[in-house]
């Protein structure tokens, strides 16, 4: 009786399932656990582990006197195939809603990112805005997108900018503009605006009286 029958018997218990007459070995295909290549023509079979793991047996089915564990040297099965791709599949992902928000450290660099996802395979899916810093983590199930976004500035220079970002935007995003973004969203008026601004409230309570 071969040592590793005990095993192979626990391995058969808490397997997924065991394919009987799997195939035959072929010339240097596999190796038994010491090193030994096995002869080709060997029939063997295969028990699938929940993990996903291929345990090689052989003989057609388990045989407590024949049966030994052998490691496939090249090649894998369509099971192997299966499973390496499903580890690659992201896991479900539904994007995080974002309010658009600017802080006054915003104001110098004049513009700042927003982003935008949508559902990839439906082109008429409206789309959400999300964190920019949660962009590298958006699966290719969802479309997605940046934006340059100007907050500083006149007003019909930011509104200018802004529309343009969107129309272009539109091109390969589509639904974009169905969120009737404001284009003075996130408006951070500098210093001398600032001043200005006060200067322009006095001036208008100056003329009430």
């Amino acid at each position: 009786m071969p040592e590793d029958t005990t095993y192979i018997q626990q391995l058969i218990t808490k397997s997924n399932r065991v394919e009987t007459y799997a195939g035959k070995t072929g010339v240097n295909d596999f190796k038994y656990l010491d090193g030994e290549f096995v002869s080709p023509e060997v029939p063997y079979h295969i028990i699938y582990q929940n993990d996903g793991k291929e345990i090689y047996v052989t003989e057609v089915d388990f045989d407590e006197n024949k049966s030994e564990v052998i490691m496939r040297q090249k090649g894998e099965t369509d099971y192997k195939e299966y499973v390496r791709a499903k580890d690659k599949v992201p896991p479900f992902y539904t994007p995080k809603p974002f309010s658009f928000k600017t802080r006054l450290t915003d104001a110098k660099k004049g513009f700042v990112e927003r982003a935008f996802v949508r559902i990839a395979a439906n082109e008429e899916s409206v789309p959400i805005e999300i964190k920019p810093s949660t962009f590298k983590g958006v699966p290719p199930t969802y479309k997605k997108i940046k934006i340059k976004w100007k907050i500083t500035g006149k007003e019909d220079d930011i509104k200018t900018h802004n529309v343009n970002v969107l129309e272009k935007a539109e091109r390969d995003f589509k639904n974009l503009t169905v969120l009737t973004l404001g284009l003075l969203d996130g408006y951070q008026p500098s210093e001398k605006e600032k001043e200005m601004i006060e200067l322009q409230k006095k001036l208008d309570r100056m003329d009430i009286y």
